[in-house]
């Protein structure tokens, strides 16, 4: 890497690394942005699932004085107040990232339903879908990883890691995707790939069910991989459960959080 890209590359990782106040994610920004998506393709094939997917983001907010503010597990106010929508969206996207007025971010992952509301989401939409009740209820926790944090130990990992319904594909699972190898991706600190076609399933949603996957794309604000991203299940896609040696102890540190 030229001199001048890899401080480009340094730069953009520090202030990512910001994005958590009293969390320091500059180790694990790192050990995610080493991740090169060059793992070959698998050796064999077994029997294809017939998934389909959906995609998931980060959505990211600047707190105003006044607001609705996150609550974790035990009712406690966790964040800067924020607006109802977004308030509203980050809970549909289970992850949320909070610009405070100090210039400092941080980040919340969705911990669970509480009985009570604590913003009446449906007001914010002219036509109110069913997410839009329980979305309201939704209790976070901040984020142990700079992206937030999945299920079982793991942290979510842009272009890498998806919810899966555990039934079905176990956390820890390693997916390759045909329709994804090869389709041209930016990753959070700049820096171009070209995606090898391998998912980790490190997250569980309450949405997914069945042969649904959800696929994560941090903070990018489009459907990252359109070639089989459809969100309906009128249009499925192949997808392989991979065991090798070679690429699972990678995928696997990739979304641990040391």
């Amino acid at each position: 890497m030229k001199a001048w890209a890899a401080a480009l590359c340094t730069t953009l990782l520090v202030a990512i690394a910001s994005a958590a106040a009293g969390a320091d994610h500059r180790a694990l920004l790192e050990k995610i942005d080493t991740d090169l998506f060059g793992l070959p393709a698998p050796g064999q094939l077994g029997k294809p699932l017939q998934l389909w997917a959906t995609w998931y983001h980060v959505h990211v907010v600047d707190a105003i004085p006044d607001g609705f503010r996150l609550l974790g597990v035990g009712g406690q106010a966790i964040s800067p107040p924020i607006p109802g929508r977004d308030w509203c969206l980050g809970a549909l996207q289970g992850v949320i990232m909070i610009k405070a007025s100090d210039g400092t971010k941080r980040t919340y992952t969705y911990e669970t339903t509480a009985p009570k509301a604590e913003v009446a989401c449906a007001a914010y939409f002219k036509k109110p879908a069913s997410w839009t009740r329980a979305a309201g209820r939704s209790r976070f926790d901040v984020s142990k990883g700079p992206f937030g944090d999945g299920a079982g130990g793991f942290q979510v990992v842009p272009f890498r890691s998806v919810a899966v319904d555990t039934r079905l594909i176990p956390l820890g699972t390693v997916l390759y995707v045909p329709a994804a190898r090869g389709v041209a991706i930016t990753l959070p600190s700049g820096r171009k790939a070209v995606h090898d076609g391998y998912f980790f399933a490190s997250d569980r949603g309450g949405g997914i069910r069945d042969n649904h996957i959800d696929v994560f794309a941090g903070n990018w604000p489009e459907n990252p991989f359109p070639s089989f991203v459809s969100s309906t299940p009128q249009r499925p896609f192949e997808a392989y459960v991979v065991a090798e040696e070679r690429v699972k102890p990678h995928l696997h540190r990739l979304h641990a959080l040391d």
